[in-house]
């Protein structure tokens, strides 16, 4: 799910849709007099990736708690 952040209008808010807990909020620069328009664009494109992105894509694979990210 992703949808503006109601705190702020700076900024969204992006949420797993299997665990209501796991959320991120990302905002733009709050200084900057188009932030609120680029919060506005970036939900959209967003939404524009997952509704366009192939079900059928079989190369998709599920993150749980055991991935790990090993960086060098």
């Amino acid at each position: 799910m992703v949808k503006p952040f109601p705190l702020d209008t700076n900024c969204f808010e992006v949420k797993s849709k299997n665990d209501v807990k796991d959320a991120l909020v990302l905002c733009g620069c709050p200084f900057e007099p188009s932030s609120r328009d680029a919060a506005v664009t970036w939900v959209k494109e967003i939404l524009k990736f997952r509704d366009n992105c192939p079900a059928q894509d079989t190369k998709a694979i599920n993150i749980t708690d055991d991935s790990h990210l090993k960086l060098k």
